[in-house]
């Protein structure tokens, strides 16, 4: 094997292990903030078994509303197993208001969110913090 063959192989593996597929939902959840899609971004929480989800939920839709967001994640994963995934997310959001695109307010906040694999679909059971997200 080459020297380049190896170095590209070694960067495919290092790809797919970062492709989790719970760091591929929290990539996904970023990007709909950036959409303005308020209710794609909250359908990746467990609405059920996540206690702060009515004031996620109120909070989400109205920074959609008022703000377009540019939206950046460094995932860490802390701990992971067959049910559970722990992950600390460096979290950026850049907002604007729709009328003033010159004045950028930057949100930068360390959250820790737990996916749960335990139903038919992997989902957010918990997210350390919601103030990042306030409107």
């Amino acid at each position: 094997m080459t020297r380049r063959s190896a170095l590209a192989l070694l960067a495919a593996t290092a790809s797919a292990a970062e492709e989790s597929p719970a760091r591929r939902m929290l990539l996904d959840a970023s990007r709909s903030l950036q959409e303005g899609s308020a209710w794609r971004f909250l359908r990746y929480f467990d609405k059920e078994h996540y206690e702060q989800f009515p004031a996620l939920q109120e909070s989400i839709l109205a920074l959609t509303a008022q703000r377009v967001i540019a939206s950046s994640v460094e995932i860490q994963v802390v701990e992971e197993s067959a049910e559970l995934v722990v992950m600390e997310v460096d979290w950026l959001l850049q907002l604007t208001y729709p009328r003033q695109p010159g004045k950028i307010e930057d949100r930068r906040e360390t959250v820790k969110i737990e996916v749960s694999f335990a139903g038919k679909k992997p989902q957010i059971t918990a997210l350390s913090s919601i103030s990042l997200f306030r409107p």
